[in-house]
């Protein structure tokens, strides 16, 4: 068995990035740059208002300016001002030649047409230069950048309709156990509602992910034989869930190494989710999840996401942590490291976090409510009100 630390070296370590490509900008959310992506023109591309006012020809305070024409966004900037002389701007709208600063409507007054501004004014005020976030030729986005809504916008900005990034994985998730039962269709006595798919789903949206091959199979070690392999030719990262102990019924781990699967770890130092597994089969990975529900979405983050994350190229792949305060006692039992469901939240500039107790693996309603894990260490045996922990936000 080895420590959390080692299982996550070793699921980056095998880490496989597929080679860049270039895709449709509707398809690159959480995708990450495989190239610099140089401006062909400066941003902004003209001298532009930052503000609703007036363009001036100067910044010394007039009784009187004379307004000779009106500029919106998108219309051309016109003749150069004269003195004297001012044009009524809203924001975004460029500047006509000879503007030395722009003063904003609240701070003039209309008399007959004309306007009246009382205050001095700096060279440039209000103004957006060309060129002030971006020279022509210059690098606009880095290789390595993700790309979500803000980067979108940028590659949007620069006039690209296509982007090369690094390829997502594609993923499949098998979920085994007899006992489970699909939605909508009637439980025998002994029988529970098939949840692990629909949680390993909507943990890889996040990611900007979806999968291509869902499949759930029953105990029977021929059965999952074929619908392994049937995933493994179609996907490049398969998630299982169930199958993964020493139970005599637990079947994933041997059928996967029948296949050709090398194991990378099984059995990790953490709860839950302690008999995780990691297999590689040449360019293609596996991920053993535990069954319980819980132990799926705890391992799913402590270690499928990272793995993820890596493969795309995210610079930072590991889970982030942050420091908070223990809003209530936490007893622990030593010997493994426990991630503990809990809610953070803001208190007088200080991040706290609520353990939510009573949560077993297979519970799922509690860490409904949570939005971190709480990292406790393998060695300590209480946690006092108020003591500082690493918390990892969900």
């Amino acid at each position: 068995m080895i420590t959390y630390e080692e299982a996550l070296s070793l699921a980056l370590t095998n880490a496989v990035r597929s080679e860049p490509q270039a895709v449709p900008l509707s398809e690159a959310f959480a995708r990450v740059l495989a190239q610099d992506l140089v401006s062909p023109f400066p941003q902004p591309r003209f001298d532009n208002s930052a503000v609703d006012g007036y363009a001036l020809t100067n910044g010394t305070p007039s009784p009187m300016w004379s307004v000779v024409r009106t500029i919106a966004a998108g219309d051309p900037p016109g003749t150069a001002l004269q003195p004297g002389e001012c044009a009524r701007i809203f924001t975004g709208a460029p500047t006509p030649p000879n503007t030395f600063a722009v003063v904003m409507q609240e701070d003039t007054v209309t008399r007959s047409g004309n306007i009246e501004v009382a205050i001095t004014l700096k060279e440039g005020q209000h103004i957006r230069r060309a060129g002030e976030e971006v020279q022509t030729g210059e690098i606009a986005l880095a290789e390595g950048t993700p790309l979500f809504a803000a980067g979108l916008g940028s590659v949007a900005n620069l006039g690209l309709s296509e982007v090369v990034v690094v390829p997502a994985p594609r993923v499949g998730i098998v979920v085994t156990g007899a006992e489970l039962v699909a939605i909508g269709e009637e439980l025998d006595p002994a029988q529970i509602y098939e949840s692990n798919s629909v949680v390993v789903t909507s943990a890889l949206k996040s990611l900007g992910l979806g999968p291509e091959f869902i499949r759930t199979t029953g105990d029977d070690p021929e059965a999952s034989a074929q619908v392994l392999n049937e995933a493994l030719e179609q996907c490049d990262l398969l998630i299982t869930t169930g199958g993964v102990s020493v139970g005599d019924r637990d079947v994933v781990r041997q059928t996967l190494h029948s296949l050709g699967a090398q194991e990378i770890f099984w059995k990790v130092a953490i709860k839950p989710g302690k008999p995780v597994f990691m297999g590689r089969m040449g360019r293609k990975v596996v991920f053993g999840l535990p069954g319980n529900p819980l132990s799926v979405l705890a391992t799913f983050h402590l270690l499928v996401q990272p793995w993820i994350r890596a493969s795309m190229g995210f610079g930072s792949p590991s889970p982030r942590r942050h420091k908070a305060k223990l809003a209530s006692p936490l007893t622990h039992k030593p010997g493994r490291n426990e991630f503990v469901p809990g809610s953070i939240t803001l208190v007088g500039g200080d991040l706290w976090v609520s353990p939510i107790s009573g949560q077993g693996s297979h519970m799922l309603s509690g860490i409904a409510t949570a939005n971190a894990l709480i990292d406790v260490p393998t060695e300590l045996e209480f946690l006092d009100e108020g003591q500082p922990v690493w918390v990892l936000p969900l």
